[in-house]
């Protein structure tokens, strides 16, 4: 279940081998901690992290007949966690945090439909894109002046789509890289500079390439990790207020799934994230101090065992 949060963004490709790994490149010097999910679940995933080192993402409960439920994580930095649950959601996703306490995500109402959340202290606000049909809607990123980013699902000729959108003071702006078949923006830091991925890859075709982006006062900015670009691309999930990206080049294991493998971006260089001992490692979020969440998958191979952690790196 964790795995498949991790890779639920993303369109199923058919078989790849293990000989599309790795070129050398520079490995970030990181100190790692991990933590447990809250007693009760089985996993958790974080999404995001901020300035206080609060994170936000989602555990997942025991299984209940054969079938296991996403919920919303805060985790504090003194240990204490929150699990919530948006009021009578069947699943519930956090994925980012500002500094002043407001937290963004997505639920699955009781039809299976996805809605943004927006939850500050006791309060919690639903966003759903205004479009026809209603699509399906996931909030991906705050900054502190409280613009938001994120994108909505519809489809074209029966096949589904991402779009994304920055929301701010109530005011919808389109985020579609040029000529792109898809756009997913990931995160917004406190100058406004968004970052996401992106693909032109057919929408009938059997595989896709992700291709990473930054998005800074109406221009946009390929970003391609050069390992990526040998195997399925690229994908940015968060940026702090220094420029500095969190994210993943995508390979696939011997099975044929896709493997997620971190870097830090920085200065332009592109450095590795390797938890120990880790098969892969995952990179999602990144806060001014440079203290990286994510999760490590470690061996055996034949199982998706994943190690959720938190890196502070130089």
């Amino acid at each position: 279940m964790l795995y498949r949060r991790i890779i639920s963004p993303l369109a199923a490709i058919g078989m790849f081998t293990a000989s599309m790994f790795c070129h050398a490149q520079t490995t970030a010097s990181c100190t790692f901690s991990t933590f447990n999910a809250p007693s009760g679940y089985v996993s958790a995933g974080p999404n995001g992290i901020n300035n206080y080192d609060t994170i936000v993402g989602d555990v997942v409960t025991k299984p209940t007949q054969y079938t296991m439920y996403s919920h919303g994580l805060i985790r504090y930095s003194g240990g204490g966690t929150q699990v919530y649950n948006y009021p009578n959601a069947a699943e519930t996703w956090l994925t980012k945090r500002n500094n002043n306490g407001v937290t963004v995500g997505y639920f699955t109402d009781s039809v299976g439909h996805r809605h943004g959340l927006v939850k500050n202290s006791s309060s919690v606000v639903q966003v759903t894109y205004p479009a026809a049909g209603k699509p399906d809607t996931f909030l991906t990123g705050i900054n502190k002046w409280g613009s938001i980013v994120g994108r909505y699902l519809t489809y074209v000729n029966n096949k589904p789509y991402f779009s994304g959108f920055e929301l701010q003071n109530g005011k919808y702006t389109t985020i579609w890289y040029p000529n792109s078949t898809d756009t997913q923006p990931q995160a917004i830091n406190d100058n406004g500079v968004s970052v996401g991925w992106y693909t032109n890859s057919p929408r009938n075709g059997a595989y896709t390439f992700f291709r990473g982006f930054l998005l800074r006062k109406g221009t946009y900015t390929a970003l391609n990790d050069p390992q990526g670009s040998t195997a399925l691309g690229t994908q940015l999930n968060d940026i702090n207020v220094y420029g500095v990206i969190a994210g993943n080049y995508v390979t696939a294991d011997s099975n044929g799934e896709f493997q997620l493998n971190g870097f830090i971006y920085e200065n332009g260089t592109f450095k590795n994230l390797v938890y120990p001992g880790a098969i892969s490692t995952t990179a999602l979020g990144i806060n001014d101090y440079k203290t990286v969440v994510g999760v490590a998958r470690v061996p055996p191979t034949n199982t998706y065992t994943y190690i959720p952690f938190k890196a502070h790196c130089n």
